[in-house]
């Protein structure tokens, strides 16, 4: 059986792994989730991801949830297109904006993206001020560490890695969630390379 994605095209985590899948040229069948029905949720979904979350890869029998991991995974399936380096120290600095992505940089994206995306557009609420307050304040602080990173590079480890995939669907919802990149000037030139990149294109949610 080839591989299947379990996974909601309205994912930012999702839509990550989607992209690796187009960079690395490989070929998986994708299985809505449905998030109306609470599909995420049902006993059958969770016995393989009991965070009732998406995505969720299926191969061969081997379940693996967390995108980051996934991400990890799919690139060690074509170690030549190099996007997930071997030698050791190479491959931990790609792991630490992996884990800072996870830690920090994206979970303020998502604070700021479920209190101005999915909260007013999916479950009719307002956002919480509390919240969207420590949303901002969180990219703003991270958003700089980012920005300082790329000075002088093209890419986040100085060369194209699942890091910039991880990264930069993590600003999915960039302009509806407000996520103020304005005054991270190389920031911005990087995600317009990101956005530049056919799998990122291939891969915007729709809706």
């Amino acid at each position: 059986m080839s591989m299947r994605l379990h996974n909601n095209p309205v994912s930012s985590h999702g839509r990550r792994v989607q992209m690796a899948l187009i960079e690395l040229g490989l070929e998986s069948e994708v299985k809505l989730v449905d998030f109306a029905t609470g599909e995420h949720k049902s006993p059958e979904f969770m016995k393989h991801n009991p965070n009732g979350k998406v995505p969720v890869l299926e191969d061969n029998g081997f379940w693996l949830w967390e995108s980051n991991a996934i991400l990890g995974y799919l690139a060690d399936k074509k170690p030549q297109a190099g996007l997930y380096p071997s030698e050791a120290q190479a491959r931990a600095d790609v792991n630490r904006w992996l884990f800072w992505e996870s830690a920090h940089f994206g979970a303020a994206c998502s604070r700021l993206t479920a209190e101005r995306v999915v909260k007013p557009m999916m479950l009719k609420q307002q956002p919480d001020p509390a919240f969207v307050a420590d949303g901002e304040a969180n990219f703003a602080r991270f958003a700089a560490v980012l920005n300082g990173q790329l000075e002088g590079k093209e890419w986040i480890t100085g060369k194209f890695s699942i890091a910039d995939l991880a990264i930069a669907s993590a600003l999915t919802y960039e302009q509806p969630a407000q996520m103020d990149t304005k005054p991270y000037k190389h920031l911005q030139a990087w995600l317009t390379r990101m956005q530049n990149r056919d799998s990122w294109k291939k891969t915007a949610p729709k809706f």
